[in-house]
């Protein structure tokens, strides 16, 4: 917390919860908050949790859904590293609000790129009735080493919990996290298809009709179909102004990550090999779009 709130921004360093002091100073500031919010929460009727993988696309789709009338998403709150520290409902709640409206003020910006949905309601509501963050790479990783962490964000929560699972092509999603995570592409894909494991897990645990699995490509694709699919898998209207303002940020064509570090025969055979394993990978190959 003794960076900026720009820098952490510019530096995609998570506003809330960087690391375990981070955890505990936002969370003392939420429950001294939280009190005065608690009648805000009460048309609260779902969770939306993000699964995935870094670098896939995820930051998006919560900005688009943060700017629907009726939901509230954070921006890399990491969820899981309150309720691992304690944190009551209305103190999650509370975070998730504040993260909003502080990412907002920011301009909505990551990294080298900005979120903003003109004219919605970003960091703000008309009805409450979908809340949660936008943590998917992270917070998978966290459910797969600490599995107790899903169940104990499941009892906290008294409303039903959907998972946003986000995809990406392999190959475009493993480059860039090489290049900006691990900075090599065997670990990389190691990486990659170690969350690939845990998402099927939990899916598997969850039941698929409370998981949807949207691909990046797909959004740039068919923008409005996949707004709508997402709204109505959270059971959010598809409003018109809602939807016509985020086709605006959509980019117009996928972004080729793939083709900015070189592949070896072993790293596309390792891809090539884990890909099939995954229902949710069917399709990706390395010369697709």
């Amino acid at each position: 917390r003794a960076l900026s709130a720009e820098d952490r921004v510019r530096l995609e360093v998570p506003l809330m919860s960087a690391d375990d002091n981070d955890v505990a100073a936002a969370l003392a500031e939420a429950r001294a908050s939280a009190p005065t919010h608690g009648a805000e929460f009460e048309q609260v009727r779902t969770y939306c949790m993000f699964i995935g993988y870094p670098r896939s696309g995820h930051s998006i789709f919560g900005s688009m859904l943060d700017a629907h009338p009726d939901a509230l998403i954070a921006h890399e709150l990491n969820a899981l590293k309150f309720v691992e520290a304690g944190c009551s409902l209305l103190e999650l709640y509370d975070l998730v609000l504040r993260n909003s409206r502080e990412f907002t003020q920011l301009g909505r910006r990551w990294g080298d790129y900005e979120y903003k949905v003109e004219g919605q309601w970003q960091g703000r509501y008309r009805r409450l009735e979908v809340i949660g963050d936008k943590k998917g790479g992270t917070s998978s990783w966290l459910i797969g080493s600490k599995p107790e962490l899903l169940e104990r964000l499941l009892q906290l929560l008294p409303v039903p919990v959907r998972f946003v699972h986000v995809v990406r092509n392999p190959y475009d999603n493993i480059a860039t996290i090489a290049r900006k995570d691990t900075h090599d592409l065997k670990k990389a894909i190691g990486f990659y298809f170690s969350l690939c494991r845990i998402n099927a897990r939990i899916i598997e645990r969850m039941g698929a009709e409370q998981v949807l699995t949207v691909r990046h490509e797909d959004l740039i694709a068919e923008p409005i179909g996949e707004l709508r699919r997402l709204a109505k898998f959270l059971q959010l209207e598809a409003e018109a102004s809602w939807v016509s303002a985020c086709v605006a940020i959509v980019a117009e064509k996928p972004h080729r990550s793939r083709d900015a570090i070189q592949w070896g025969p072993a790293a596309l055979a390792a891809v090539e090999k884990n890909m099939p394993t995954f229902d949710f990978l069917h399709g990706y190959e390395f010369a697709g779009g």
